[in-house]
């Protein structure tokens, strides 16, 4: 399990790609990739296309993403959804913070 990014600075867009599971096990990982960085963007992008389970601890992860997000005043969009990715999300409300593909 895996977390990869990857900066766009024409785009100013950091795109952090989960492979197999987002869940506590990458707990570090995920908070290296979007914190130990000498930017800022004003976007982020999680992709979630390899992604075949979620726990409770990714929606921590996502929320603490969200805060810095906010903080920042950049956008989060989660793109490659499963359906049971997205419905997870939705019953816990993310969707009102998260743009979700």
């Amino acid at each position: 399990m895996s977390v990869s990014h990857e900066y766009d600075k024409e785009r100013d867009c950091l795109t952090l790609r989960l492979e197999d599971g987002f869940d506590f096990s990458i707990h570090r990982a995920f908070r290296d990739a979007y914190i130990n960085q000498d930017i800022d963007p004003r976007s982020y992008v999680v992709d979630t296309g390899s992604t075949e389970r979620i726990d409770s601890s990714a929606l921590g992860m996502l929320m603490l993403l969200c805060e810095r997000a906010r903080a920042h005043q950049a956008s989060i969009h989660l793109v490659n959804c499963s359906p049971a990715l997205r419905n997870i999300l939705r019953v816990a409300g993310f969707e009102k913070q998260i743009t979700i593909n």
